[in-house]
């Protein structure tokens, strides 16, 4: 009798253990690697799609200093491609010269930013960066 009451204190600490970690995983956070993993796995292929789109690089190349109507139609092409409403985005065009134009502020969040250069033609020296922002709305 003594070795069985041992025995059965033995496998209780080890259901005790085992509820304990399943406990700690179940309410730990989700890993931050995987939500960067999802953002990145989202916006490389779409600076792929938007530097392929002619329709877009002529209106950036073309827009005036404003640059309101191209960052509003780059922003309606994130809008119709990307799906997930958990995920923020922003766009500002600068000229190749002028790095620090129209930078986009968040406060609180973790902003993941990518740039394309934009330019229509080689004889025509009318560059613009586009920037874009993405960040995880919670």
């Amino acid at each position: 009798m003594v070795n069985n009451r041992g025995i059965w204190r033995i496998m209780e600490a080890v259901f005790a253990v085992l509820i304990v970690v399943g406990g700690i995983f179940l309410f730990y956070p989700p890993s931050l690697t995987a939500q960067n993993q999802d953002i990145l796995k989202l916006t490389l292929p779409l600076m792929d799609n938007f530097a392929k789109d002619e329709g877009l690089r002529t209106k950036i190349v073309e827009d005036d200093n404003t640059k309101t109507d191209a960052e509003q139609s780059v922003i309606a092409w994130l809008e119709s491609r990307i799906e997930n409403p958990k995920i923020g985005f922003n766009v500002s065009i600068c000229d190749i010269d002028n790095l620090n134009c129209g930078d986009v502020i968040i406060e609180d969040k973790d902003v993941y930013s990518n740039e394309r250069v934009i330019s229509s033609t080689t004889n025509n020296s009318n560059s613009k960066i586009v920037k874009f922002y993405f960040w995880r709305n919670y």
